[in-house]
């Protein structure tokens, strides 16, 4: 995995410097850069051959160093989440999911993992723990695992305020239909893109209010045209526009950033003026 991650940060880096160079037309990829890219690229390749087991076993040090991030769990592949269970019960190694970004009600459930009916051994917990107000952040482990009493450190575990704050959004995404809401209001805003058939989308993704469009061109000039607008919003990569709206948004407001991504995504944002 250590591996398949190292060449997964190489290609972002090479993704990110094109890009660059693509905004900056006077800027070009040196050969060097190509060159050292290609050869890293080359060496990972080969290595990870030669490491790879035989027929279809997975090495066991790959199995507990298994992790779904936020991005799987956004795409939505089931069948991957819980072969990730089934090959960590198969090992007895750990299943660690990472909801820093997921949990606390952004897909529609109280946690992401939940939509899966997977059960994780470790969940990793910030940001919406404590709406945002307050820095937070949690590890919930199962309690099978034992974690003795200070050994578990957190730079923004134990405040007394940001606690109060975190008892405070529990008690209000349990209690005020929040997560029915976000359900509805989540597949509002995506219907409300798709029926706009903004020609340069190619697939839309979505769980709650966390939603990923997938451009046919890169997402830069799209987030510039939609800051224009009057509609902040996050790349995910080189090409997928990333809407992350607060769980309680208006439904006028969603009307706003559905007719702006529309807009934005039916023209070449290059060539576009927007008012603002």
């Amino acid at each position: 995995m250590l591996l398949l991650n190292t060449l997964d940060k190489i290609i972002k880096t090479f993704e990110e410097r094109m890009e660059m160079a693509e905004r900056h037309k006077s800027q070009t990829l040196r050969p060097i850069e190509v060159l050292i890219v290609l050869l890293m690229f080359l060496f990972l390749l080969a290595v990870g051959l030669w490491q790879w087991p035989a027929g279809d076993e997975w090495p066991v040090e790959w199995a507990q160093s298994i992790e779904i991030d936020d991005l799987e769990v956004l795409e939505g592949r089931t069948a991957f989440v819980t072969a990730a269970r089934d090959i960590c019960d198969t090992h007895g190694a750990l299943l660690v999911i990472d909801e820093v970004q997921t949990g606390f009600g952004r897909t529609g459930t109280l946690f992401a993992c939940e939509r899966y009916g997977v059960r994780p051994d470790l969940l990793c917990l910030a940001k919406g723990i404590a709406n945002g107000a307050f820095p937070m952040g949690a590890v919930l482990a199962d309690a099978a695992i034992a974690v003795a009493v200070g050994l578990h450190g957190s730079t923004f575990g134990g405040h007394p305020v940001a606690c109060a704050a975190a008892a405070a959004t529990l008690h209000i995404l349990k209690t005020e239909g929040i997560l029915t809401e976000v359900r509805r209001k989540g597949d509002t805003l995506v219907e409300a893109i798709r029926a706009g058939n903004p020609p340069l989308v190619r697939e839309i993704r979505h769980l709650g209010l966390m939603v990923g469009l997938e451009l046919r061109s890169r997402v830069r000039p799209v987030l510039a045209a939609l800051a224009d607008l009057g509609v902040l919003a996050l790349p995910a990569g080189t090409k997928v526009l990333r809407l992350l709206p607060p769980l309680t948004i208006e439904d006028g407001d969603l009307g706003v950033v559905s007719g702006a991504v529309v807009r934005a995504c039916s023209i070449q944002p290059e060539a576009a003026s927007f008012p603002t």
